[in-house]
């Protein structure tokens, strides 16, 4: 189901509930509605037993992204890039072992959390521009699939941690723009793929 780039300008409570919810809908994208200035409908996980991609970049939905979106155990691309979500990223949004690819670019206003390491089929994490304040945590190097990496300008703080090291097939780190201190840890050279690593204007 493809709605991009219209003039949405809200979305029924009970959109995906009941008989309404299309249960066979495997990709939904509500991208480039500029007017789409409301919260995500917590029925989103009532979609559960089919959507594997669902894209809602570029549209100004607002709030806290709702837990539900952890019901989406079969979602295996979420991209939120220029949204205006607010508050944390949900632990149950943090556990879906399906998630390939995750894009993110909101307010927020909570560091990443540990439960970042339960995206254990993650290859592209790409959280630059979200307001994430505070330090990375170490379970970041559970995500052993992971193949980039992109933090920049995410109000970062504390030091890269060593953990990194076991991200063996890791080619593009970005961390640049933040307040990171410390010195790179010498476990980064076990990073054997790592053809990119961008940690310019930091602290």
């Amino acid at each position: 189901v493809k709605l991009d780039n219209n003039q949405l300008s809200a979305l029924e409570d009970g959109i995906f509930e009941g008989n309404s919810a299309p249960s066979r809908v495997t990709s939904l994208s509500l991208a480039g509605n500029p007017l789409l200035s409301v919260p995500l409908p917590t029925t989103i996980g009532n979609l559960a037993a089919s959507l594997k991609e669902l894209n809602l970049g570029g549209s100004p939905l607002s709030g806290n992204l709702p837990t539900e979106l952890g019901e989406l155990t079969n979602l295996e691309e979420l991209f939120l890039g220029d949204t205006a979500f607010t508050g944390c990223l949900p632990t149950e949004l943090l556990g879906l072992s399906s998630l390939q690819r995750l894009y993110v670019k909101a307010p927020l206003g909570c560091a990443l959390p540990s439960a970042v390491g339960g995206l254990t089929s993650i290859r592209e994490l790409v959280l630059s521009g979200s307001h994430l304040p505070g330090p990375l945590p170490a379970e970041l190097g559970l995500l052993t699939s992971a193949q980039r990496i992109e933090l920049g300008s995410t109000s970062l703080s504390g030091c890269l941690p060593e953990e990194l090291g076991a991200l063996t097939d890791l080619a593009y780190f970005q961390a640049d723009d933040n307040s990171l201190s410390c010195a790179i840890p010498s476990e980064v050279g076990l990073m054997d793929a790592l053809t990119v690593l961008k940690l310019d204007h930091n602290s």
